[in-house]
């Protein structure tokens, strides 16, 4: 909405004024996207000035002061000093009018600001206008335009937010957090942003009944520079929570609004502030309030305890390296999480952090010599994680592929179903069952399983191609094949795509060309990393070129001299060279000190030789067995 610029008079005081966007928005406490949506639907007057081809907005503040008191849902104080909801005779929650004698931001030096809008948009107004008797707006604005007036000179500024949940709230029922902005004074906050939007994603997907995007999925839009409908539209939600967050010190403040995608419309928008040992708190206020929002289920509180500003800033670190899921990045992951477990030896979460950390790292994909023992410490970080927090999903999670692992497959079934009950929106974890479930021979559920975490991560290339392998175990290689097609058109470097897509190509003799151009793409990429080795071998020799087959074979049994090479690749390349009481020797190695990945030996194709001997099918059935 454009207005005309006033000229005040000659000799009036000069006008204060908001030159752009973002100085309008940090008057009002909202983010950009918000004021513009104010501007274009609630008349926000903004005012416009060309110069040249280009232009600029600003905005008078009486002018907004004079908008958001108009605006405002109208309060009354209740006895204690809580604002109240005279519409619906509720508590707002932490709203207070403060105390007589506080000091106001103009009696501090400052300009005084309007407080954070409590509520609603212009339709919602109209309605309580409709609905309200004439004898009571004949005191009901009076006392409302004195407490709005005692709100600005007080410098009063709300710290739960506005809610307009009108028409099509109840329909939400699927959201994308998006990554929160960094807004700190300090430099290099970035990963605080990050982890918090993580953090933030975790909490409304344990909390309540939404269904939550994946972190992976929604970095695709860090840039700001797609609208929220369209973003809508690519991770297939109905409402999107955009936001910041600014540390300052030991204090963290989180401004978010949540909008109906499809409409773009506002539902709610709130600023929170506390200090960084309350973090989890907050993160669990944010949760409540779109919930409400939204009118969703609030399944649990969650943990809402204390931790120290140094666990939780390692912690946070630790979370971003994690998604990386490098070698290096999990290494040093490990060690931020050991970092917050010595500043607080009792927060579970960097318990859980860890125990996936050790889990992704044992990924003999990745290649990283770790040796024997992987499962056991993730086992290991899992169970305290657990025995400090019951009801942590993260920890569950990382508990059943662990056991999963050690090949104890009830107990895995198990801690995986509690890590869904307790987070249905972690796509990790619909992965992993969705393996535990194609290994145990349930085709059709994997692939479900598998799908559902594609819906939860829609733009995720690791999730894509982590997803097609399981199809693969499942046997669906056709349904697999275009997952992974789109993952390298999406990340084309990504070897782990072109390792799942060779390994899926060569389940039909006709693509085993392609699969062998493919795997030799991942080898490449990956470093040589010793297991896409393996498979490589493996599929020349299925190829008849047996020369090239055993030239790779030979180069793992010499690294096996001097590193960590796990036994299924080690056996494999003997495998290879003829030497089958070799290979099964390092098969039943594998099988005694539970190596990574000899739980997927069942659904891996051997050379016809080694399929039939009775000693590989008596192992076969041992690793099913539990």
């Amino acid at each position: 909405m454009s207005v005309p610029t006033a000229v005040p008079p000659a000799s009036s005081p000069p006008r204060a004024r908001l030159e752009s966007w973002k100085s309008i928005a940090a008057y009002l406490h909202r983010e950009v996207n918000t004021v513009q949506r104010w501007e274009r639907h609630e008349g926000l007057p903004v005012h416009r000035q060309a110069h040249g081809k280009a232009g600029s907005v600003f905005a008078f503040t009486d002018e907004v002061d004079a908008w958001h008191r108009q605006r405002s849902t109208v309060v009354t104080p209740s006895a204690g000093g809580a604002i109240v909801d005279p519409d619906t005779a509720t508590t707002v929650p932490g709203m207070q009018v403060p105390a007589r004698g506080a000091a106001s931001e103009s009696e501090a030096g400052t300009p005084a600001r309007p407080p954070a809008p409590l509520a609603a948009a212009s339709g919602r107004r109209r309605a309580d206008e409709r609905r309200t008797p004439p004898r009571w707006r004949s005191w009901y604005l009076p006392v409302a335009a004195l407490a709005i007036a005692a709100a600005v000179w007080f410098g009063w500024r709300g710290q739960s937010g506005e809610s307009t949940t009108g028409l099509g709230a109840a329909d939400v029922r699927s959201v994308a957090v998006l990554p929160l902005r960094d807004v700190s004074a300090q430099a290099g906050e970035e990963y605080f942003a990050d982890g918090m939007t993580e953090a933030v994603i975790a909490r409304l997907a344990t909390a309540t009944n939404l269904t939550v995007t994946s972190r992976t999925s929604v970095m695709k839009f860090r840039d700001g520079t797609s609208s929220l409908p369209a973003i809508a539209r690519a991770l297939r939600v109905d409402a999107v929570l955009e936001g910041s967050v600014t540390r300052a010190g030991d204090r963290v403040r989180v401004i978010a609004t949540l909008v109906d995608a499809r409409r773009d419309v506002q539902l709610w928008s709130g600023e929170f502030e506390r200090p960084i040992e309350n973090v989890l708190a907050l993160q669990g206020e944010i949760a409540d309030a779109v919930a409400g929002a939204v009118r969703a289920t609030v399944r649990g509180a969650g943990t809402n305890r204390d931790v120290s500003s140094a666990s939780y800033t390692h912690y946070l670190r630790g979370r971003v390296l994690l998604d990386e899921n490098t070698r290096t990045a999990l290494q040093q992951a490990i060690r931020e999480f050991d970092a917050a477990l010595v500043a607080d030896p009792t927060f579970a979460p960097a318990y859980a952090g860890l125990a996936s950390a050790h889990d992704d790292l044992s990924n003999t994909i990745i290649g990283a010599a770790v040796g024997a023992g992987g499962s056991e410490r993730s086992i290991a970080a899992a169970t305290r994680a657990l025995e400090l927090d019951p009801d942590l999903a993260e920890a569950h999670s990382a508990l059943a592929r662990g056991l999963m692992g050690q090949l104890k497959w009830r107990q895995a079934e198990a801690s995986f179903r509690t890590a869904l009950d307790l987070n249905p929106s972690d796509a990790r974890t619909h992965l992993w069952f969705g393996e535990w479930l194609a290994v145990k021979g349930t085709a059709d559920e994997a692939v479900a399983s598998a799908r559902r975490a594609l819906a939860l991560d829609p733009l995720s290339a690791r999730t894509m191609a982590a997803g097609a392998f399981v199809m693969g175990l499942a046997g669906a290689h056709d349904q697999a094949l275009p997952v992974l097609r789109a993952a390298l058109a999406m990340r084309p470097d990504y070897f782990q795509a072109e390792f799942f897509l060779g390994i899926n190509l060569a389940a039909a003799p006709s693509t085993l060309g392609e699969a062998i151009g493919h795997m030799e793409s991942a080898a490449r990429l990956s470093g040589r990393s010793p297991e896409v080795l393996a498979r490589l071998a493996r599929l020349l020799d299925r190829a008849g070129r047996d020369e090239q087959a055993r030239a790779i074979a030979r180069e793992l049994l010499a690294r096996r001299e001097r590193e960590w090479i796990a036994p299924t690749a080690v056996g494999s390349a003997y495998e290879v060279v003829g030497q089958r009481d070799l290979a099964l020797r390092e098969l039943e190695r594998a099988f005694a000190e539970r190596s990574r990945g000899v739980h997927l030996l069942t659904r891996t194709s051997q050379s016809d030789a080694l399929a039939n001997d009775p000693r590989y099918r008596a192992l076969m059935q041992r690793i099913v067995a539990e």
